[in-house]
């Protein structure tokens, strides 16, 4: 049983805890642990995105689409100060991709994001090279590493989603194995 001031566990016999020293007669008897009953049935691709298995990939995800939402903004500020298209759709290009990685957790959508800032970056800073004007460069920059970022975490996420499609056992943030078994209710 266990001793109800303590909480540690004692002999069922004992009328007063070795540990505390405190009269034990009405101590609560040890709980049995629930057990663990399998389904069979793996998660489905959303169950697993939910998953709490990866606090700092989706950390990563979560502050990466933070920064380029923010960028976005920022783009739409400037678009309609200046008028400019081009700025319009480059923040509706990125909005759309950054929504797609951020929440349907799109691995196609990261990468796509990041190759387009990669691209984005270098048309930027042929310009800024052209022009003097290295502002421009510096946020273009910053946005790559994000995106970068962002498509680096989903890429782990997703692998780890056809770890555990393929084995049926969740893999925890390091690569090994956390559970042998597969969606537990």
């Amino acid at each position: 049983m266990i001793c109800p001031h303590c909480e540690f566990e004692i002999e069922d016999n004992l009328e007063i805890c070795p540990y505390c020293q405190t009269f034990v007669k009405q101590a609560v008897k040890k709980p049995e642990p629930e057990p663990v009953v399998w389904t069979g049935a793996l998660m489905t691709k959303k169950e697993f995105m939910k998953l709490e298995q990866y606090p700092k990939i989706k950390r990563i995800i979560n502050i990466c689409a933070i920064f380029l939402y923010v960028r976005i903004a920022l783009s739409i500020l400037v678009t309609t100060l200046l008028m400019d298209s081009w700025l319009a759709i480059e923040a509706l290009v990125i909005l759309g991709l950054t929504l797609g990685a951020h929440l349907r957790k799109s691995k196609g959508c990261a990468l796509a994001l990041a190759i387009y800032m990669g691209i984005s970056v270098l048309i930027t800073l042929i310009e800024a090279f052209l022009r003097g004007a290295f502002l421009g460069s510096v946020i273009a920059i910053h946005t790559l590493a994000a995106a970068v970022f962002l498509a680096e975490a989903m890429v782990k996420l997703h692998k780890a989603w056809e770890e555990y499609e393929q084995t049926g056992i969740v893999p925890d943030a390091d690569g090994e194995m956390l559970s042998k078994y597969g969606y537990v209710k």
